[in-house]
């Protein structure tokens, strides 16, 4: 963009912000602009296809009491991104996900970021579900 752009203004945080402490993996928060509805109804249905299965296999890999809801497994992918990209090579946590559940969660950020930040439908079918 340069410093002639004209397309936006650019806000720098400042780090003694009180906001800023411990939120650096989402300094959109900060910005009171911003307004991330997570694709709302089409979100929130696609979910419901895609997060069950995962669900049933991994809590069936599972001994004991615990049991993991698909709220839990729909922040599991974000796990295996952070880590890859904070140590710089594939955080073995990513082979908990089959590559059909990896492309399903993709779609998922599809809808969110294309959708649920945006004004208009996305325009691609999801990934089969099983």
């Amino acid at each position: 963009m340069g410093p002639n752009s004209t397309l936006g203004d650019v806000y720098v945080l400042k780090s003694s912000d009180p906001r800023t402490v411990a939120n650096s993996l989402a300094p959109s928060d900060l910005c009171p602009n911003y307004h991330d509805n997570s694709a709302g109804d089409l979100g929130t249905e696609w979910n419901s296809i895609y997060l069950p299965s995962i669900s049933r296999r991994l809590n069936k890999l599972i001994d004991g009491d615990l049991n993991l809801t698909d709220s839990d497994v729909s922040n599991f992918p974000y796990l295996c991104g952070f880590e890859t990209q904070i140590t710089g090579s594939k955080s073995p946590f990513c082979d908990v996900f089959t590559k059909p559940e990896t492309l399903r969660y993709e779609y998922a950020q599809g809808l969110r970021y294309y959708y649920g930040n945006g004004k208009y439908r996305p325009i691609f079918d999801p990934p089969k579900t099983a």
